[in-house]
């Protein structure tokens, strides 16, 4: 049994270390579709799997993708050392994985509390899209909150400013269907929904 889920950690290591690579190359090569991407995959796999390290993942590419998108961001005089520093933690050994991913947040946040143009910084306003899009796909409101580690008073507002629930891809659920559907995705049995 110990055998099976060192496998399984030893899996999921690597999935990470090759999604952070997928984020250094794309931010890299300025490719702010392919990191939303990205950050939509590791959402995704977070509902299911309920890990925080995804959440953080997904969060860091959500805010490098917003910040290579805006031209004030580039043009200034911090961006070619905030790339360097981004790049170097993203080449970093995965198994310092809480550490690295951490810091990458905490350069985010400075880059974007000193060179940006809104109170509210990418990784703040990631959060709470994370968790609005978990929210939509039929996590309970407190699971959502819970896994991206965002405030349920600021989160409300959002949710309710969002056209999410009226998507095509959206579906509105009742707490049956949501427990059905979960139990589910658990057993690997939700291939078309």
């Amino acid at each position: 049994m110990v055998k099976i889920f060192e496998e399984v950690k030893k899996d999921e290591i690597i999935k990470k270390e090759r999604t952070l690579n997928e984020i250094k190359e794309a931010f890299e090569k300025d490719q702010p579709r392919k990191l939303r991407e990205i950050s939509n995959r590791a959402t995704e796999k977070a509902m299911i799997t309920k890990e925080e390290g995804l959440i953080d993942i997904s969060l860091i590419s959500y805010g490098l993708s917003k910040i290579i998108r805006k031209p004030h961001y580039r043009e200034d005089p911090e961006w070619e050392e905030f790339k360097e520093k981004i790049i170097k933690e993203l080449e970093k050994n995965i198994e310092e994985e809480r550490e690295i991913i951490d810091k990458i947040i905490k350069i985010i946040r400075k880059f974007n509390e000193d060179a940006g143009n809104y109170m509210e910084g990418v990784i703040d306003h990631g959060r709470k899209k994370q968790a609005s899009r978990l929210y939509a796909m039929g996590l309970s409101l407190k699971k959502a909150v819970e896994i991206t580690g965002t405030i349920e008073e600021e989160l409300l507002p959002y949710i309710g400013a969002t056209k999410i629930t009226e998507k095509e891809h959206t579906e509105t659920m009742s707490t049956e269907e949501r427990y059905q559907r979960v139990k589910k995705i658990i057993k690997g049995k939700d291939k078309d929904e």
